[in-house]
């Protein structure tokens, strides 16, 4: 049991909530526990082009939510104890239990007291599980964003740590008014009212308590004219420009790399500190991919500490990303080694 309870603690264990379905599966070169995510029709992403918006119930759910609901089932489970039997004791209409462990409801204070005695939870435990429902009744503004993305947004606000790593796609929290309208113009819907929202998402890198962030971006980015060559060098050195905050790292990963263990897999590590939450989140143009065991986050951390090894090196990404702005004003771009070259 007390291997339990210290998955339990952690909480990084849990997530599998949201039952939604999909025929669309996420090739990986890495292991996953999956929750995928459909758009329900709305084609929508947080990061790339289809920004749809529909605004249904989980746009109000937070990953705190989602935390109490998977501990409570895990302790229901622990505790051997029916939803029937929860629901008979503390006199709930029947499916209620459901609701709540899938993030639904909220118990309330004295819910969560009686929950803890039912499943037989010690003090340390019971305090962690009033923190985490306290923090669950949080209610989140919805983002402009399919239904698939709404959590991402969420878990992007909270953060503590985001490490980011994509062959061609910047972050949507360091792309400039001008690239953001390039890629939201190829998907559906008002580009101004979606592109507004993107933008406020930037405001992360500055606020007061800002995460500590990590990008590392494929040498493709730099080729990829998106919006054309002038708003291409605007985005680089608004790149530059964020590289100087401190709480900012961004590396360029040279096309001489080769192969490389996360080759064809973009992909968002994000962590939350209190309670702590660690998910890695992976975009599709209709669907999402939310990975929260332990050991499967652990891999992805560890592939992007691997990337962050193979690119270049803070100083020499930054000349890189100038290199290519001042080549690009000559003659129209060139690879990394041809540059290197000259």
């Amino acid at each position: 049991m007390g291997m339990y309870l210290d998955r339990t603690r952690s909480y990084a264990h849990l997530f599998d909530v949201y039952q939604h379905s999909t025929t669309r599966h996420v090739q990986l070169s890495m292991p996953r526990s999956r929750d995928v995510r459909s758009g329900r029709d709305v084609a929508g992403c947080a990061n790339r082009q289809t920004d749809g918006w529909t605004q249904g119930d989980m746009a109000t759910r937070n990953p705190q939510r989602i935390e109490l609901g998977e501990t409570l089932r895990n302790l229901r489970t622990r505790a051997e104890k029916k939803p029937a039997e929860v629901e008979q004791d503390l006199r709930w209409y029947a499916g209620k239990v459901s609701r709540v462990e899938s993030g639904a409801r909220v118990p309330t204070f004295a819910e969560m007291d009686r929950l803890a005695t039912i499943y037989g939870i010690d003090d340390e435990e019971r305090r962690t599980l009033h923190l985490l429902a306290d923090a669950a009744r949080k209610r989140e503004s919805a983002a402009r964003v399919a239904d698939f993305a709404q959590t991402y947004v969420t878990l992007l606000r909270q953060a503590s740590v985001v490490q980011y790593y994509d062959a061609e796609l910047l972050p949507s929290f360091l792309q400039t008014k001008a690239y953001a309208r390039a890629v939201l113009e190829h998907g559906s819907g008002t580009v101004e009212d979606r592109l507004t929202d993107r933008l406020s998402r930037g405001k992360i890198v500055t606020r007061e308590t800002p995460p500590l962030i990590r990008v590392v971006l494929g040498e493709a980015m730099l080729h990829r004219a998106v919006g054309g060559p002038d708003v291409m060098r605007e985005q680089i050195a608004h790149l530059l420009d964020m590289a100087q905050l401190p709480n900012v790292a961004i590396r360029i990963l040279p096309f001489a790399v080769g192969a490389h263990r996360a080759l064809g897999v973009g992909f968002t590590v994000l962590e939350i500190a209190s309670p702590k939450i660690t998910r890695v989140y992976i975009e599709g143009l209709t669907d999402a991919t939310y990975i929260h065991e332990p050991d499967e986050t652990e891999t992805y951390r560890r592939g992007f500490e691997e990337l962050w090894e193979l690119a270049a090196a803070d100083e020499e990404s930054a000349t890189i990303l100038r290199r290519h702005n001042t080549t690009e004003e000559h003659d129209g771009g060139e690879t990394l080694e041809e540059v290197d070259a000259n």
